[in-house]
């Protein structure tokens, strides 16, 4: 399922259409409508998506002029946290004491 058909779906499911989406992102129904029927515009956002991927970062904070760098953690990086103390947290109930290291 290419980009267009997921919007297209979402669409249908929300009962959205250009009007309603445009007034909530703060486009013209035209700019919308010539985005969405523009492959080459996607072509911009799949930039900047590997460009976040590479820094790190989320394409949202990525624009968002109103943020400094360095960005926060990532909701992934977190997420690798708690899973983490979760695990070190269950060893410390069992007595455990982790996985060996190599050198030991």
């Amino acid at each position: 399922m290419n980009w267009q058909e997921k919007v297209e779906q979402w669409m249908t499911d929300t009962r959205h259409n250009v009007s309603s989406i445009s007034k909530r992102i703060g486009v013209s129904p035209q700019g919308l409508t010539k985005v969405l029927n523009n492959p080459e515009s996607w072509e911009t956002v799949r930039r900047a998506i590997s460009l976040a991927k590479l820094m790190e970062t989320s394409v949202e904070y990525l624009f968002d002029e109103n943020k400094s760098w360095p960005p926060p953690p990532r909701k992934a990086d977190q997420d690798q946290i708690l899973a983490a103390i979760e695990q070190m947290v269950r060893f410390a109930r069992t007595g455990m004491t982790g996985p060996k290291s190599l050198s030991e």
